[in-house]
């Protein structure tokens, strides 16, 4: 028995910190704003959501959209990217850090490359991104993607399109987030 206490100790030990660190929102350095994205998939439709937040926390803009016919979850959190860029460049912001919780397409958007058809979203992003001052795509874990993923699971009942600037819906920020930012 302690042989296995021994040995399941060294294990724990060798284990990367990456799962005991505690994640959570950050905010973007000076002067930029932190786009968060998700998406929600449930039979044939799609519903994504972003969220953009300045240094203090405050709300700058949300959106969300229903979008139909997505091949794959992993297509849709690279659509929900490419929404926000875009939403993001019609309002203005032109200095943005992306985030999402989708690891495999913040790969192939730091350079990864795929033979699929979420390659080709994420190629459409990379040319927007470029008209963009800065523009930095990075993994976020899902605790820190919450509010994003609030409003794509509301974009899934949306017959249109939605954008809330300076705002967002309020069922999206759970009650003790509120008074934190």
């Amino acid at each position: 028995m302690e042989d296995f206490a021994s040995a399941a100790s060294r294990e724990q030990i060798s284990i990367p910190s990456v799962e005991k660190v505690v994640q959570q929102w950050r905010k973007p350095s000076q002067g930029r704003g932190k786009l968060n994205s998700d998406a929600a998939v449930k039979e044939n439709r799609c519903g994504v959501g972003i969220i953009i937040r300045d240094g203090v926390g405050d709300v700058l803009l949300a959106a969300g959209v229903r979008m139909m016919d997505v091949s794959s979850p992993e297509e849709a959190e690279a659509r929900a990217i490419l929404f926000g860029l875009q939403t993001a460049f019609d309002a203005g912001l032109r200095n943005l850090e992306v985030e999402s919780d989708c690891l495999n397409v913040i790969k192939l958007l730091n350079g990864h490359k795929a033979r699929t058809l979420t390659q080709v979203v994420v190629n459409d992003t990379l040319a927007l991104s470029n008209l963009f001052s800065f523009c930095s795509f990075s993994f976020a874990n899902r605790s820190c993607n919450k509010v994003a993923h609030s409003v794509a699971q509301l974009s899934l009942s949306y017959d249109e399109m939605r954008v809330w600037l300076e705002d967002h819906p309020l069922t999206c920020f759970p009650l003790s987030w509120r008074t934190r930012f």
